[in-house]
């Protein structure tokens, strides 16, 4: 949360005046956000494969 925070920050101050170094930041900052995206979901879909697999475990158990 306090990334987007600071991202909208940056992109608001980057209307106002132009700085080369503030537009780099806020590219980097973008990039780490787009990261985190990406790793909540790959986390998410493992979680969900555990989920299924610990389902398929327990019904091949309850089958023997």
């Amino acid at each position: 949360m306090e990334l987007k925070k600071t991202i909208a920050s940056i992109e608001k101050k980057i209307k106002t005046e132009k700085d080369v170094e503030l537009e780099k930041i806020l590219e980097e900052l973008k990039k780490v956000d787009e990261n985190l995206k990406e790793e909540e979901a790959r986390n998410q879909a493992v979680e969900e494969i555990k989920r299924k697999n610990d389902h398929i475990e327990w019904v091949n158990i309850k089958d023997v």
